[in-house]
């Protein structure tokens, strides 16, 4: 290859073309991603604080359902007017999108959509009534009080021949300090993320499914997750019905997580050891088995004509 012009101008000042200016910064490798534990955690807790932890939970749970949200969301909207916030009605649904201070004194910030099922023929053979409300929004009341959304949540009970269904959904996050949160968990701090399912044939029992998180419930252990938690009568045909089957989760203070799995019937029809229906279930910790974990679920079907 043939010198090009610029080249032979270097050379003839005394310059290298080929050799690099040196870096004005040392170069550093990046620090590794992963590191590997000096000592690995050790399990804090014992059976007994599990127990503790997942049977107040239990109690608690039913009464965390979406119920209390919709006579928030209705006291929150009282202060609304036609053009704050910007809304529209279509067949008991009602959709805002707005930011602005009605001549009220309330304000609206956000988005919400709220819809009401009155009587709704879904075409499966049951008959919906309930409320659903989803949004992320803000409204400060004329009073002072407020309300906060970052999600959706379900109330339902569907009625057919023979049979009923509760459904309740809450997925995020809600608030409210006026005084419909009296007696409700909406007072208590506690934040469920959770669904909630009921079915009762009444001449055969009842059903309760539980599935998600709460915290905020206090104490060491202050956060426990439902994963598909399932418990029903024998007279449909749970083959242990003082034992769910599906995994509780518990979380202690410094962020280690413990699992209990149970060992009741899942689903209708699936059968299940006979003589691991005790009531307990085992417990894990990273891996390792921490012993048997006992609690008492019964109370979940203990109920004649709603869960909640």
């Amino acid at each position: 290859m043939r010198p090009t012009p610029l080249i032979l101008a270097l050379l003839a000042v005394g310059c290298d073309p080929a050799e690099p200016e040196a870096d004005a910064v040392p170069h550093e490798d990046p620090a590794p991603y992963i590191f590997d534990e000096e000592a690995p955690p050790v399990a804090d807790l014992a059976a007994a604080d599990l127990e503790l932890a997942i049977e107040s939970a239990v109690a608690l749970s039913l009464t965390l359902n979406a119920a209390p949200i919709f006579p928030a969301y209705n006291a929150a909207m009282i202060g609304a007017e036609e053009a704050c916030p910007a809304y529209y009605d279509y067949q008991g649904s009602q959709y805002w999108y707005d930011t602005c201070t009605a001549s009220t004194g309330a304000s609206y910030s956000g988005y919400s959509f709220f819809q009401t099922y009155d009587n709704y023929d879904a075409g499966d053979g049951a008959v919906y009534n309930g409320q659903t409300v989803y949004g992320v929004a803000q409204i400060v009341t004329p009073d002072g009080y407020t309300y906060e959304a970052g999600g959706s949540a379900q109330n339902l009970v569907a009625t057919g021949e023979g049979y009923t269904y509760f459904s309740s959904v809450i997925a995020g996050s809600f608030a409210w300090d006026g005084p419909e949160a009296a007696g409700t968990w909406l007072e208590t701090g506690v934040s469920p993320d959770i669904t909630l399912l009921g079915y009762v044939v009444p001449e055969y029992g009842n059903y309760v499914m539980l599935d998600g998180g709460l915290s905020g419930l206090g104490g060491l252990l202050d956060t426990v997750v439902f994963d598909a938690v399932v418990l029903f009568d024998a007279g449909l045909g749970s083959s242990c019905p003082t034992e769910p089957g599906g995994v509780v989760s518990v979380r202690d203070g410094v962020g280690n997580w413990y699992d209990v799995v149970f060992d009741g019937p899942s689903d209708y029809g699936e059968a299940s050891d006979a003589d691991l229906c005790d009531g307990c279930g085992s417990a894990w910790f990273r891996g390792e088995p921490l012993g048997e974990v006992c609690a008492d679920f019964t109370g979940l079907l203990d109920w004649e004509v709603s869960p909640w």
